[in-house]
């Protein structure tokens, strides 16, 4: 795939800012936006900005990812991996706002307790957490979802937890969450049979009390984070971009 020529069409069509900043990997999952495309004509087979899209979004409701491995010149490889049991999830059962919800264990890096010192706000207001040296959006997971609770690191608790999480192209975010309760694998039912779609959730399952809980949408946070953020270099220490 041509980088240049694909980030310029994304940029073009406002799905990224003129000024953002993206890794080969990024630029390779913009063709999974929607209404991406880089045919200059509309035909029978191609030219929508569909397709793509389609089949994202199919593998991600089956728990499953999708990456992309591409090569100007030489080809592009796509990796489709899909669970065994396609109804069955391995999850991380937290809570956020008082509520027990599903974090998939695939997209779970790693996990730790809130450190106030490691936390910064950006001039756009938007908050990141060093970790390692590394920079990654917080995303205080009850404010995300619209169930009330903090923004910014001063309405933090020492009780809270980190969950470093991944999307399927390695972008990382992490999600603070009141507990951890457990790990168990959990059924997949579909949440817009039965309801509507929700930004942030992929599905619900059943728990074993009989409650329902709501199966997180870990790309769908980790990019919604990324794309609030500046992407423009910035110095750890003052959040302040170069």
């Amino acid at each position: 795939m041509n980088h240049e020529r694909v980030l310029a069409i994304a940029i073009k069509r406002g799905i990224v800012a003129p000024d953002a900043v993206l890794t080969d990997d990024e630029i390779n999952n913009l063709i999974f936006a929607p209404g991406f495309s880089t045919a200059t004509t509309v035909s029978d087979l191609s030219g929508r900005g569909v397709g793509m899209d389609v089949v994202k979004q199919a593998i991600l409701g089956l728990g499953g990812r999708v990456t992309i491995s591409s090569v100007q010149g030489e080809g592009t490889t796509f990796c489709l991996s899909l669970p065994l049991t396609l109804a069955v999830l391995d999850g991380m059962l937290i809570v956020a706002a008082g509520s027990t919800m599903v974090v998939p264990v695939s997209s779970v890096v790693e996990t730790m307790m809130v450190n106030h010192k490691d936390i910064y706000m950006l001039p756009d207001g938007a908050n990141v957490v060093s970790i390692r040296g590394v920079c990654m959006p917080l995303i205080p997971l009850a404010s995300e979802l619209g169930l009330g609770g903090y923004g910014t690191s001063r309405g933090l608790s020492e009780d809270d937890v980190i969950l470093v999480v991944e999307n399927e192209s390695g972008a990382r975010a992490a999600l603070i969450v009141e507990d951890i309760r457990d790990q168990a694998q959990v059924v997949i039912k579909s949440i817009e049979k039965n309801y509507r779609q929700m930004p942030g959730v992929s599905a619900a399952t059943i728990l074993g009390d009989g409650s329902v809980s709501l199966i997180l949408d870990v790309p769908a946070l980790v990019a919604n984070a990324l794309g609030r953020i500046d992407t423009r270099p910035s110095d750890v220490r003052t959040g302040i971009a170069a």
